[in-house]
């Protein structure tokens, strides 16, 4: 989920470009306070604070890793990988969004596919920089109760993404995104079409189309403050100007940011060590 999303990548812990021998696994848990639209394109926001688990796993075909969040590899070249993609947003009730007074509840909206991702650079000493483009295709679902699970379209999401690790100290992490969401016509019309028993004075009726959803740019850093020990801190930038529904009575404002900010702790570690 996007707003979930920032939350999956912070949870994980990471090392430096160098190999060297770490814990096959490492857990724990941690606290976050975040703010986000209620959903994409709202003129409300809520908050939440929230405590969440911490996981890291670097295995050969399952990773979770701060610096890649988690991922399903299903194929590995040298220079590009194919796995699992994730996004949504939560569930969100009409009566605390204006713009949707009066209309049925939206639910949780699950995304998930596969996505290619492309390494741009080399990770080196002398440029510790990685540049990534992914390419990722989804398919969404609506989930309340289990009987009101369905199929919302497909999203097309193209982003290019930069990390380093050890930025400003060593084993922090700095990361930072660009990309554009592209959706069907059944994603839109979850969210922006207007049916006709829902028009208003101040609501006309509205038929979403397949086309552009947004663009965004995200930003992270997480920084070590003790051994395990970690406070981060994210921002989440979308930009409506040009989406394809823009006139949707729905989508209310061009602007939103979202912001996540915690601490986490890794109390466990595996004995067993791998070169990563």
């Amino acid at each position: 989920m996007k707003y979930l999303l920032l939350l999956s990548i912070l949870i994980f812990s990471s090392d430096s470009y160098a190999k060297r021998l770490v814990p096959l696994y490492e857990l724990g848990m941690g606290l976050t306070h975040v703010n986000f639209p209620n959903y994409p394109g709202s003129s409300s926001t809520r908050s939440l604070t929230l405590p969440f688990p911490t996981a890291l796993y670097r295995g050969k075909n399952l990773r979770l890793k701060r610096e890649e969040g988690a991922r399903g590899i299903f194929f590995r070249g040298e220079k590009f990988e194919l796995d699992i993609s994730f996004d949504g947003t939560l569930a969100s009730d009409p009566e605390d969004t204006k713009e949707r007074e009066g209309m049925n509840e939206l639910d949780m909206l699950v995304e998930v596919g596969p996505r290619f991702l492309y390494n741009l650079t080399e990770v080196t000493k002398s440029f510790p920089w990685d540049f990534d483009f992914h390419l990722a295709t989804r398919v969404a679902f609506s989930a309340g109760a289990l009987e009101r699970v369905s199929e919302q379209g497909v999203v097309i999401n193209p982003f290019f993404t930069v990390r380093r690790v050890s930025f400003l100290k060593d084993n922090d992490l700095f990361a930072a995104s660009i990309g554009a969401k592209f959706a069907s016509k059944t994603w839109q019309d979850y969210y922006y079409t207007v049916e006709p028993k829902f028009e208003t004075t101040t609501r006309d009726a509205f038929s979403a189309s397949s086309g552009l959803a947004e663009i965004s740019f995200a930003a992270f850093y997480n920084y070590p403050i003790k051994e395990d020990v970690y406070v981060f801190a994210g921002s989440i930038y979308s930009h409506y100007s040009q989406a394809k529904n823009r006139d949707s009575p729905l989508l209310a404002k061009i602007n939103t940011t979202s912001i996540v900010f915690g601490i986490y702790y890794n109390f466990h570690k595996s004995s067993k060590m791998v070169l990563d």
